[in-house]
């Protein structure tokens, strides 16, 4: 495999795509427009309600970023399942479409590559995969803290 530039997935040599099938898809949106619409709508309304959602999001991602780089970096299969489905579910609740692609990726292979016993499969992805994901993440992070948003 060979990573390619920021925010955007590892590609294998051999031509296998992630799981999302849009390995390496710059053309995602780093913040859904469907999420930020929902935000502009409903602020007239719920002003604190979207913005709390995106904050709790952007506070809680230097943690759930930590637990995957942990679980990887050790080789803790069951750890790295959980932390990769964990980031990826809120990145998708906050319409993070490329975060949220690149972790689908990630989980894809952490599938396929650990049926194999090969002790260095997780810290080989982690490698891989979370120099990318920090970075894909760091946008969607300024992305949402922008005000207003998306604008």
């Amino acid at each position: 495999m060979k990573l390619r530039t920021e925010c955007t997935a590892p590609s294998a040599e051999s031509g296998r795509r992630g799981a999302t099938g849009a390995l390496g898809d710059a053309t995602l949106p780093v913040v859904g427009p469907s999420f930020l619409d929902g935000l502009r709508e409903e602020l007239d309304e719920y002003e604190g309600c979207r913005r709390v959602f995106a904050d709790d999001f952007i506070e809680g991602l230097p943690r759930r970023f930590n637990q995957l780089r942990l679980a990887l970096t050790t080789g803790d299969l069951e750890g790295s399942l959980d932390a990769v489905q964990g980031l990826k579910l809120s990145s998708h609740a906050v319409g993070a479409e490329r975060l949220s692609a690149l972790l689908t990726d990630l989980e894809g292979e952490i599938r396929i590559q650990t049926r194999e016993a090969d002790a260095v499969v997780l810290p080989r992805l982690a490698a891989l995969f979370l120099r990318a994901i920090h970075q894909c993440g760091l946008q969607t992070k300024q992305r949402l803290e922008a005000r207003p948003f998306g604008r």
